[in-house]
This record gives C-alpha cells, sequence and structure tokens, in this order.
C-alpha cells in the first residue's frame, strides 16, 4: 500500500512550483480601438468598361468602427527558459470589436494567432499553429500604415483576401496567405539577415487543397530594410467545385524601407497570379463580395512617415493597384491614406485617418483598413473615408 507523505510533499510542490515560475513568464496585452467616421461610395457599372446596367447608387454613411487602426485585440504571451539557451513560446491571440463586442477574424476565439514553439539563443526558432506569415510580416513593415488604417497598401492590394476566396474560418485556409493555419515555420537570424520558411496544410484532405509553400529572406542594417518573399498556394477547398483541380497560386514581395532622419520612406512591389480556370471556381467563390473576373494583380507604393513635434507622427502613402484581364484593357486603382497619431501617453493615442479608393471603368477594388472594408459599388465606383479615433494599449 502506497503511503502518502503530506508534511513532505506540500514543501516539495510549493519548491517545485516557485522553480517553475523563476523560469517561466507569461504577459497579459492588448488594444483596444474606436473610431468614429463618414465614408462616401460613388456609383459605379456592374461590368467592367461599364454597361447598361447601374450598380447600386453611391451612398454616405457615418458609423463607428472598431479597428480602423491597429486591430483592437486581447493577446497571451509565454515563454519558459529550458537551460543551455534554449526556450518554450507560446502566443494566442484574439480580435474583438470594440463596438460591438464581437469576435473578429470569422469568429474565431483566437483568431490573430494561436502558436506554440522553441527559440535558441543561437538565432533559429521553430513554430506551429495559426500564425502570421514571412510574407505578410515583410508586407507591413514595407507599408508607411504599418498595414492598418484606410488606404495601406497590404489589405488594398488584396493579400490575404484573393488568395483564400471565400475559405470558411476554422476550415484550414481561412486569411491564407496573411494569417495560415495548420502550419510550420522555421527562422533562422545571424547578424543583419533573416530568413525563414514556412509551410500550410491547408484544408488537409486528399486533394492538397489550401497547402502553402512561404520562403522569405531579408536584411536589415542600421537605418536600411529589405524584403524578398514568395508564396505558392493551391487553392482552397472552398473556392473551387468538389471536381475541380486545385491550381496553384504564386504572389512575391519586394519591398522595404530607409529612415533619413526626419522622414522615413517606404516602397515596394507585389504581385498575385489567380487562377488560370476560372470556370473551376465555385458558387461561394462567385458569390463572394470579394470575386474577381481579373487573372493577375499587381501593387506598387511610395510611403512615407515623419514625426510631429514631440508626440505627433504622420504618415502619407500613395499606391497603384493594377488588375489584369486574360483580355481587353486592364483596371487601375489609385489608392490613397493620410494618418495623423498623436500620443496622449505611451498607452493612448488619438488619430484622425483618411484614405481613399478611386477606381477606372475596369476596376472595382474596395477600401479596406486594418479590420473594416467598405466595398466600391461596382466598376468605376470610387470610395473614400474619414475617420477620427482612440487606441488605448495594454
Amino acid at each position: 500500500m502506497n503511503r502518502i507523505h503530506i508534511g513532505m510533499t506540500i514543501p516539495l510542490l510549493l519548491a517545485t512550483t516557485l522553480s517553475a515560475h523563476a523560469q517561466s513568464s507569461v504577459t497579459i496585452y492588448g488594444s483596444i480601438d474606436a473610431a468614429v467616421g463618414v465614408s462616401k461610395t460613388t456609383t459605379g457599372q456592374t461590368m467592367p468598361g461599364g454597361g447598361v446596367t447601374v450598380a447600386t447608387p453611391g451612398s454616405t454613411i457615418s458609423r463607428m468602427y472598431s479597428s480602423v487602426g491597429p486591430g483592437s485585440r486581447l493577446g497571451f504571451r509565454g515563454t519558459e527558459d529550458l537551460g543551455d539557451g534554449l526556450k518554450a513560446n507560446f502566443v494566442l491571440e484574439s480580435g474583438f470589436g470594440a463596438d460591438t463586442g464581437a469576435l473578429q477574424q470569422g469568429g474565431l476565439a483566437f483568431g490573430r494567432q494561436a502558436l506554440v514553439g522553441l527559440s535558441s539563443a543561437t538565432g533559429w526558432s521553430v513554430t506551429a499553429g495559426r500564425q502570421y506569415s514571412p510574407l505578410d510580416i515583410a508586407f507591413a513593415q514595407s507599408d508607411a500604415l504599418g498595414g492598418v488604417y484606410w488606404g495601406n497598401v497590404v489589405n488594398n492590394s488584396g493579400h490575404g483576401i484573393y488568395e483564400s476566396l471565400a475559405a470558411a474560418p476554422g476550415g484550414g485556409a481561412f486569411q491564407s496567405a496573411g494569417r495560415v493555419d495548420n502550419s510550420l515555420q522555421f527562422a533562422w537570424t545571424s547578424g543583419p539577415v533573416a530568413a525563414k520558411l514556412l509551410v500550410g496544410a491547408g484544408n488537409e484532405n486528399s486533394r492538397g487543397t489550401g497547402r502553402l509553400i512561404n520562403p522569405h529572406i531579408s536584411y536589415t542594417s542600421g537605418p536600411l530594410q529589405i524584403h524578398g518573399s514568395y508564396v505558392r498556394m493551391r487553392q482552397n477547398s472552398e473556392a473551387i467545385t468538389a471536381t475541380a483541380e486545385p491550381e496553384w497560386l504564386s504572389e512575391w514581395l519586394v519591398g522595404g524601407s530607409y529612415d533619413f532622419g526626419p522622414v522615413r520612406l517606404f516602397t515596394g512591389y507585389f504581385k498575385l497570379n489567380g487562377p488560370k480556370d476560372q470556370g473551376n471556381l465555385s458558387a461561394a467563390a462567385k458569390g463572394s463580395p470579394f470575386a474577381y473576373t481579373w487573372s493577375k494583380t499587381d501593387s506598387i507604393w511610395l510611403g512615407a512617415r515623419m514625426p510631429v513635434g514631440a508626440r505627433g507622427v504622420f504618415s502619407a502613402q500613395v499606391a497603384r493597384v493594377n488588375y489584369d484581364y486574360a483580355s481587353g484593357p486592364a483596371g487601375k486603382g489609385l489608392v490613397l491614406g493620410f494618418v495623423y497619431e498623436h500620443s496622449l501617453s505611451k498607452r493612448t493615442t488619438l488619430y484622425a485617418n483618411f484614405g481613399q479608393t478611386s477606381n477606372n471603368a475596369y476596376a472595382n477594388g474596395p477600401l479596406i483598413s486594418a479590420v473594416p472594408v467598405l466595398f466600391s459599388n461596382g466598376y468605376g465606383s470610387d470610395v473614400r473615408a474619414l475617420s477620427l479615433g482612440v487606441r488605448h494599449t495594454f
């Protein structure tokens, strides 16, 4: 018969617990972003180049938004020292709307990030779960607006939207290639050079739909940052018919920034090649508000960020988004974004943000901030928005 010596067990458990706490830590963090604003959308046409049918009439709407700036979130980040320079790490991050309290990212509990992994003092790491792709991070670092606010180039290029057309939250390909489900990432850093390789299993079925691979390399030295990233992703199961063979889509990015002292300049080029056979798209894909008729799209941009006084930062950016069709003229959209941020403290920031998408007769690009989306009213429709917001981080 086993005997439990309570007098010895309790001190032993306390010692073990204290030792574990001494070698590990968990941080709770978050951000709450709320804004009020007005948007205006002009009338467009239902077909590229114009047609006899007019799309939804233009309108002006005033409303409250959440996550116009960096998305509202609640996160948990932890690390444990395993010894010999090895650490275990995890991140759980949920996105929510400050205007309604509802979960964002399709209603996923930890839709922003959910990952666990190991890292070494020698510069390598491996992580698994739902995580940002290397291309997505590089894109945001090459964007003067950081991939948030009205007029940012990351979301308005269609990255993370067109690749995962009609994908269902939790289905394995939702928001790829921005956030990648069922993914494994290897990273290595040596001096100014960082290399990453991310692979995603996608929908995890016998058809191989949604599978993704993203090699990446970057160089950072003093005021200079340069990024190069490439993604190949098979169409996800929701985007194609049940008997269609999933095509490989591809996208690549070259971008970066340089700090001149009084101003930091940002620039880059992004290209996405869509499917060659759009006849295999599913009814859900064709009915999506992000449904497209073009075969390729590319974006080029130039932006700047500069301090204003002791507490202000002003950012401005212009981007050209092109849509190439299998035949006929190309669609062209001009995306503008202007942001002024004023820090009241280290945690609280006020901001004013104006953004605009101007489409020619062959383009129907939306205007997107960090999370909220304003759709055009058809081809040739322009979209603009002005928001005043407050953000508190903790």
